[in-house]
């Protein structure tokens, strides 16, 4: 194996191996999920110059009884390096994305190792992933975990906006896909659905506008001053 592509392998391995050990040492400091609110996360966060929800997926990682213990640790590493070869010829990497794709499915009965096995044997992108997930599980829509909201207003204002964001990239990315051969893009979506696509779009751009102006407003920066504080109760 070449020396540059090992010294790649290496790399992903010693980013996973770190991954899980913050989340260890997370849980370990503060194993009560339920105490573990949002300012202590943030605190947390801050001191390892990462985001909140990247600390929470550590967490979730380490894990040993919904995450990865340390024989499904030692798995998954051994798959990272045994097919490194098989994503380098699709010109892919396997990385924190696939990871955290995994968690969300249920480890019981052997299943996420399962799908685990045919991610590694079919060198799968996020996305094939993400397909494959969703045609053996479905997509959620009740039960499992409640989304986390933040307790104060911006935070709040800056999850929306978030989550906004990550559909307006997706939708560049799909408009850009149109001038590849090839390429699945909004042209390949049901019709039905290509067009509820398009109404749904322009009102998430108008809400990350309005956001952002909201933030600018002298109210915005009160409140981004204070962070922690509730927004008012409606009476």
């Amino acid at each position: 194996m070449p020396q540059a592509m090992n010294s790649a392998i290496s790399h992903v391995i010693d980013e996973i191996k770190r991954f899980h050990r913050l989340g260890a040492k997370s849980r370990h400091a503060r194993p009560e999920a339920g105490k573990y609110g949002t300012a202590a996360i943030k605190a947390e966060s801050e001191r390892h110059a990462l985001n909140p929800d990247t600390m929470r997926k550590a967490r979730a990682f380490a894990d040993p009884d919904t995450g990865y213990d340390r024989d499904d640790l030692a798995l998954l590493l051994a798959a990272v390096r045994a097919s490194a070869a098989r994503f380098r010829e699709r010109g892919r990497a396997f990385g924190r994305s696939h990871l955290i794709r995994l968690l969300s499915v249920p480890k019981a009965r052997g299943r996420r190792r399962k799908l685990q096995a045919k991610l590694f044997a079919n060198a799968w992108s996020v996305a094939e992933l993400d397909t494959a997930i969703k045609a053996q599980f479905g997509t959620r829509r009740q039960g499992g975990r409640r989304r986390r909201i933040e307790g104060d207003l911006p935070g709040l204002l800056a999850q929306i906006d978030g989550l906004c964001e990550g559909w307006m990239r997706m939708m560049a990315e799909l408009e850009r896909r149109m001038e590849e051969d090839g390429a699945l893009s909004t042209l390949d979506l049901p019709e039905r659905v290509r067009g509820c696509v398009g109404r749904v779009t322009k009102p998430l751009a108008a809400t990350r506008d309005s956001i952002a102006e909201h933030l600018k407003s002298p109210q915005g920066t009160e409140a981004a001053a204070t962070p922690g504080k509730p927004a008012p109760k409606k009476r």
